[in-house]
């Protein structure tokens, strides 16, 4: 009994040391928490850089080991606090927060290698990589946000406006929050601050939602940021499947911005410690090939910063959905649609009304007899035949009329005048009904062969 009793504690108690090791696995600690901590990661090469302080780590994120560890030289001008990086080209360069300056890290200095200078113009903009050249979106100035991109080109070694040629609607400009997300060809922007318009030192949520065609540099407004995204505080983690996550302290928002969709989800206890723990923004945590590279301290009690990897930070199933942003083109499709109806009904009215009023004014053959203007007139026969074929053309010769009123025991000479005298009646009939004293038909030799008589009628008492 007591040698299973001892077999049972060794087991557990190598199943504890098994799952302290693989803990352990999954930490690297990198400095303690009173230093400045800024981050950077390279995509391609699986490699995050984490500065703090006055070093530097980098950490191989497939292996997840570090694999350099060094003390940086920073110039006495600067302060890492003042800084931003970006893993461009296998190379390490930190830019100003406030202005044009690029550093390189070379060996273990930093080393400036920019002809601009700290004009303060687009402070709180967004930099980011995109193939390989660092980008700005954005930022605060003068009194004004930006609402342009800047490349920092390495030949020319200063910053340049990427010009929008192909725009003819531009967003107003943002900072403090903005993001700028590329995504194959586009690039969204949304969120942060702008400057109320009628009072520029005053800010207010930037609620618009665009997107900037990279290939035509053309902007386009999708619509308006829900408002439930924009309002709420929140620590942004870059996805690695084109999403964004807005971490909260008690949930976890899933933005997919091509599908325009929020997943939320329940945090766990690593999302909601993370969440109380990353009050500086400046370290930014990843997602690379499906895990989670979190810069936090696992406890209040714990002094140190330590890079944890995860694959959750939530818990599925999601608990519900949102939009990404209102739809300003599905509001601008209803709203086409609703007045092409309206111009529709409209034009119909008109039309119709127009039909009534042409056919009041217009004689009509209504139960066998003449209408024209609420006034009545008898047809025989035959002439009610004849002013059929005179609604459906104009122009009729004496063969058409002849078949009409021709009486086979007749001379020809007698069926002619038999279609003179009932030309003459319908004329006379025509007169009265429409006190018109001029004759509404009338005789004329053909065009094309002047040896046939042709009969007109004045079309403009006719209705079609």
């Amino acid at each position: 009994m007591r040698g299973t009793a001892k077999s049972i504690i060794i087991f557990f108690t190598f199943l504890q040391l098994c799952l302290t090791s693989a803990k352990a696995q999954d930490r690297i600690c990198i400095g303690i928490d009173q230093n400045t901590f800024i981050t950077a990661l390279n995509h391609k090469m699986g490699l995050e850089a984490i500065f703090y302080g006055d070093s530097l780590k980098i950490i191989d994120l497939n292996l997840f080991k570090v694999i350099e560890s060094k003390k940086i030289n920073f110039p006495s001008e600067i302060k890492i606090s003042d800084l931003t990086a970006l893993y461009l080209k296998n190379t390490i360069y930190l830019f100003s927060n406030n202005g044009g300056e690029v550093y390189q890290l070379t060996n273990d200095s930093l080393l400036r290698i920019d002809d601009s200078f700290n004009h303060k113009m687009q402070q709180g903009s967004f930099l980011f990589e995109y193939q390989d050249y660092a980008f700005r979106y954005g930022g605060y100035g003068f009194w004004a946000f930006r609402n342009f991109f800047t490349s920092y080109n390495f030949n020319t070694k200063g910053w340049e406006i990427v010009l929008p040629e192909g725009s003819k609607e531009f967003p107003q400009g943002s900072g403090k929050g903005t993001i700028a997300k590329v995504i194959g060809d586009s690039c969204y922007i949304f969120g942060g601050e702008e400057a109320n318009l009628q009072a520029p030192i005053v800010f207010q949520p930037n609620n618009a939602f665009w997107i900037f065609h990279i290939s035509t540099r053309k902007w386009e407004l999708l619509g308006e940021i829900n408002p439930n995204l924009n309002q709420s505080k929140h620590m942004v983690i870059l996805g690695d499947d084109n999403k964004i996550i807005y971490l909260e302290p008690q949930i976890s928002k899933v933005l997919d911005l091509e599908k325009n969709e929020v997943k939320i989800y329940k945090n766990n206890a690593i999302g909601i410690n993370l969440y109380e723990e990353a009050e500086d923004h400046r370290i930014c945590n990843y997602e690379y090939k499906g895990a989670y590279y979190l810069l936090f301290r696992l406890s209040s009690q714990d002094k140190n910063r330590t890079l944890l990897k995860t694959k959750r930070i939530y818990s599925n199933p999601p608990i519900g959905s949102e939009v990404v942003f209102q739809s300003h083109t599905n509001e601008k499709e209803w709203f086409s649609v609703l007045i092409s109806l309206m111009v529709g009904l409209i034009l119909i009215m008109v039309y119709t009304r127009k039909v009534k009023v042409r056919k009041k004014n217009r004689i009509q053959i209504l139960s066998g007899k003449l209408l024209y203007k609420q006034r009545t007139m008898d047809l025989t026969p035959q002439q009610l035949e004849l002013m059929n074929l005179f609604i459906k053309s104009n122009e009729l010769s004496s063969h058409d009329i002849l078949e009409i009123i021709s009486n086979d025991h007749l001379h020809y000479t007698q069926n002619m005048r038999n279609l003179h005298k009932i030309i003459n009646e319908l004329n006379l009939k025509l007169q009265l009904l429409t006190n018109d004293a001029n004759d509404l038909i009338v005789e004329e030799k053909s065009q094309i062969d002047g040896r046939i008589k042709i009969y007109k009628i004045n079309s403009n008492f006719l209705v079609k």
